[in-house]
Order: C-alpha cells, then sequence, then structure tokens
C-alpha cells in the first residue's frame, strides 16, 4: 500500500480573553531606607484600595524588589506586582485613575491575551484536517491514485499546559460603578493562533 503524506497550517484570528497588567511602584529619596517605604506604602495602599473591588490575591504575584542608586544623594526603589483578570477595558481605566488620583509614581504595562488556547485546538486540527484532506484529493486524482484513509497525523501544538491563574474578576461593588469612558466601549484586539499538521494517507 502506497502513502501520500501532505501538510497542512490553518490560523485564526480569536478574541483576548485575559489582561496581564504590571505595576512597578516606585519609591525615590536621598536614603535606601526612605526609597524602599515609599515604593512598599504605595503598592501596600494600591492593593487595599482594589481589594474592595473583590479582586483577591491569587489574581496578583509578586515580580521584582529592586534598589538603584543614582548618584550621592538619590536612590530609587521599585515594587513590581502582576495582575492576571478577565480582559476588562473598564477596568484597566479605573486602575488608570486609581493611580492618577492617588498620584502613584509607577510604571504601568497591560498585555492582552488568551487565556486558554487548548480550547481552540480541535477546531484548528479539524480544519487543517480538511485541508490537508482537500490537497490529498486533489494529488491522488491527478495521479490516478484512491484515497484510502489517514495512517497517522502528526501535530505541531506544544505539549499542553493549563493556565496557571484562576481569573477572577471585580464584584458589582459600588466602587467599579464608575462613569464609563469612551474607550471602555472599544473592542478588544484578537491574536492569531496556528495548527500546522502532517498527514500520511494511504493509497492505492
Amino acid at each position: 500500500m502506497e502513502k501520500l503524506v501532505v501538510k497542512s497550517k490553518v490560523t485564526e484570528s480569536y478574541c483576548v480573553d485575559a489582561m496581564r497588567i504590571t505595576i512597578g511602584f516606585w519609591g525615590i529619596a536621598e536614603q535606601v531606607r526612605e526609597a524602599i517605604e515609599w515604593a512598599q506604602e504605595q503598592c501596600e495602599s494600591f492593593l487595599e484600595k482594589i481589594s474592595v473591588l473583590g479582586i483577591g490575591l491569587q489574581n496578583i504575584r509578586m515580580l521584582d524588589d529592586s534598589v538603584k542608586h543614582e548618584g550621592p544623594n538619590s536612590v530609587k526603589a521599585q515594587r513590581v506586582i502582576e495582575l492576571n483578570l478577565p480582559a476588562d477595558l473598564k477596568l484597566n481605566s479605573y486602575f488608570l485613575n486609581l493611580i492618577r488620583h492617588n498620584n502613584y509614581i509607577c510604571d504601568y504595562n497591560v498585555e492582552y491575551y488568551i487565556y486558554d488556547k487548548h480550547r481552540y485546538r480541535e477546531v484548528l486540527i479539524a480544519q487543517a484536517i480538511g485541508k490537508a484532506q482537500v490537497q490529498a484529493e486533489c494529488i491522488a486524482k491527478k495521479t490516478g491514485k484512491k484515497l484510502l484513509g489517514i495512517d497517522n497525523i502528526y501535530t505541531s501544538m506544544e505539549v499542553y499546559n493549563p493556565p496557571k491563574h484562576i481569573l477572577v474578576g471585580p464584584s458589582n461593588s459600588e466602587e467599579y460603578q464608575i462613569e464609563m469612558e469612551l474607550s471602555d466601549g472599544l473592542l478588544l484586539e484578537t491574536k492569531e493562533l496556528s495548527e500546522e499538521i502532517e498527514v500520511t494517507w494511504n493509497v492505492e
């Protein structure tokens, strides 16, 4: 029995459903101790204020503490935390307003991503197999052969690693009922996911 090997790749765009927010609080002072205390106080204040939203510590992790000497009379200390939450433009605006109103000195970055890519795997593989079958049938027809079925399939998907974070959004507390900003109504971005397979067909 002869074999026919066909490679196929499909790419689809899916809307992001999670966001990773990284905040680095800066403390700037003449002495190391004062700089560290300032960075810590800002971080503790921020965590206390968002706790009323029902955002627990399971959503937050500590990344880095650092101290830099900028000169003979200047020290910069930073405490960095990361929040993993459901994608929510309104919540992002809430955090930015919280930082602005409390005059926190910090770096702020938000990255939107797909929380669990694995759930799209079956869809992508099915599409890739369908595409491979069309290609295989075309090749078989032109060479006077007939497809008998699939011998095996190799996929490119990496070993599945379940998400490390449980995504818990804010509760419907009064504190979260802020006035909507125009940007809160924008569409979330999309990310491309791909699946590449190699299908071996039996032919005669």
